[in-house]
């Protein structure tokens, strides 16, 4: 046997043996994703309804306010205030996910978010009951979410050390499917690197 067939038998015994490792590793996982499947459906519309608890308050306690300044337009202030805090939070993700990060949009949002909190204080006139009331309202939203927020940065690498690189936007204007499927296997088997990505991708 040549040098040659000996180093394509070594590969194909290194790529076999890897293959029998992602198995094993897929069985053992199997189990483990079908309770986070069960466990996200219960929690995931549990959330929802905490979201819309606490946006659905904070609206009628600023519209409210409102009325006398905007009068049948009062309610474009509470949707735009709580819309401009999910499109700002939003934006401010995927910039750093495409690894140009403006802080100024997270700043921009918390200065939303607090305007938001003193408006429905400010609707308590001074009651010290009606304070905790009214602001438990937009701060129960704004908890719902940061919290998805930060499962989608960890979802996608950006809190790990080990953050996985991004798919060139090139490549996804290119092969879009292709793309998503590389970008879908990064995530599944936390491969950071773009060109090991590419390696596996062109393995299997």
């Amino acid at each position: 046997m040549t040098s040659i067939q000996q180093s394509k038998a070594s590969a194909l015994a290194g790529e076999q043996g890897n293959q029998g490792v992602r198995e094993r590793e897929t069985e053992r996982m199997a189990p483990e994703a079908g309770v986070l499947k069960w466990v996200t459906a219960t929690v995931a519309p549990l959330i929802a309804a905490l979201a819309v608890l606490g946006a659905l308050g904070s609206f009628t306690t600023v519209r409210r306010l409102a009325e006398p300044h905007f009068g049948g337009l009062a309610w474009i202030v509470p949707v735009g205030m709580d819309l401009g805090i999910l499109i700002l939070l939003a934006w401010d993700l995927l910039m750093e996910y495409l690894d140009l990060p403006w802080p100024v949009l997270r700043w921009v949002a918390w200065v939303y978010i607090t305007g938001t909190v003193l408006v429905n204080v400010a609707a308590a006139q001074g009651d010290l009951a009606g304070s905790v009331m009214n602001a438990a309202m937009p701060v129960l939203f704004i908890t719902v979410v940061e919290g998805v927020r930060h499962l989608i940065r960890r979802w996608v690498g950006l809190t790990s050390a080990g953050r996985v690189e991004r798919v060139p936007a090139a490549r996804w204007a290119l092969a879009p499917a292709s793309s998503l499927l590389l970008w879908r296997r990064m995530i599944l088997w936390n491969i950071a690197e773009y060109q090991r990505g590419l390696s596996s991708n062109t393995a299997i």
